[in-house]
């Protein structure tokens, strides 16, 4: 199966990790991002980069610890997506939303109409979702807050990237799209 992760932030980041020590070597991973690995980043533990990696762009530093982690290799896209991106998407089995932003939420929400898709995400108020393309409605409000920034995120962040990773794994391995939502302290599974 071939599996494409938008964005390489906090949440893609980790995920990406996740899915490159607990999938299967017949996955093959690709990761797109158009960002570079900032100072934030790493004084939060957000993100899956190291200090020496800042100013390097998200995808070349996460292959690269992915690589001397797991010792596996994914794929990399650097660049902006657009609704125009829509063919290298069609490459994909299965597409992971997870960018921050309510464009790129959107192309890439049009994008997969006919590609399964599940988008990992934040809200306001510290809550989080887990939602299959189906019914997903992008936000169109920008959340007011940093994730980066609140107390205790790293183990927030972590905990949404394990559920989204368990998500996926069992989209892949049983087909089945589960999907969740929750806060800082509570999730729930939506039937």
């Amino acid at each position: 199966m071939k599996i494409l992760i938008c964005g390489a932030g906090a949440l893609g980041s980790n995920l990406s990790a996740y899915l490159s020590s607990d999938a299967r070597d017949d996955h093959e991973i690709t990761v797109w991002d158009k960002d570079g690995v900032e100072e934030r980043n790493i004084r939060a533990g957000t993100q899956f980069y190291l200090r020496s990696q800042i100013g390097l762009p998200k995808v070349e530093a996460l292959q690269y610890n992915i690589h001397q982690h797991f010792n596996r290799t994914i794929k990399t896209i650097d660049g902006v997506f657009t609704l125009s991106e829509k063919s290298i998407i069609r490459c994909f089995n299965l597409v992971i939303d997870c960018f921050d932003n309510f464009e790129a939420r959107r192309a890439i929400t049009e994008a997969c109409r006919d590609i399964p898709c599940v988008h990992l995400g934040f809200g306001k108020n510290f809550t989080w979702s887990i939602l299959w393309n189906e019914g997903y409605v992008p936000p169109e409000t920008a959340v007011d807050w940093d994730i980066c920034e609140m107390e205790g995120a790293a183990s927030f962040v972590r905990f949404v990237a394990s559920v989204g990773s368990l998500t996926v794994q069992e989209f892949v391995t049983k087909g089945k799209q589960r999907e969740f939502v929750g806060n800082k302290l509570s999730m729930r599974e939506i039937l």
